[in-house]
């Protein structure tokens, strides 16, 4: 599993620049190459995904995506993922411009035995 990580810059919003390493920043992408075992081909999972509040509806998140995209075809993987929570009506409108969306069952499994945590616990 590989770490992809990017950000667009406050002050070049308009031509969405993507600089790896910390810096201030309108907006961020941390993604992961995860290969399968099953088939020979590898996966991106969109981990994280934030546009400061002043900076959104610029179109960052977009183009942070695609240029997701350009890395993720590159490297020869199948597909990118993404979840969004239910009510998250933001990221669910993004993520429904770029891509189809599949109905999937999620599971939180706790890290020792009785500790599991509720989503809504966050």
């Amino acid at each position: 599993m590989r770490s992809i990580s990017g950000d667009c810059s406050p002050a070049t919003p308009s031509s969405h620049s993507r600089r790896l390493g910390p810096a201030r920043s309108s907006g961020g992408l941390a993604a992961y190459e995860l290969k399968k075992f099953e088939q020979p081909r590898s996966e991106l999972y969109i981990y994280d995904l934030a546009v400061a509040a002043a900076h959104r509806r610029q179109g960052i998140a977009t183009a942070l995506i695609h240029a997701l995209q350009k890395i993720a075809a590159a490297r020869g993987a199948y597909v990118i993922f993404v979840q969004a929570d239910a009510g998250d009506e933001p990221a669910v409108a993004l993520y429904s411009k770029l891509g189809s969306r599949e109905e999937v069952l999620h599971f939180d499994i706790a890290v020792a035995a009785g500790t599991a945590r509720r989503r809504d616990d966050r």
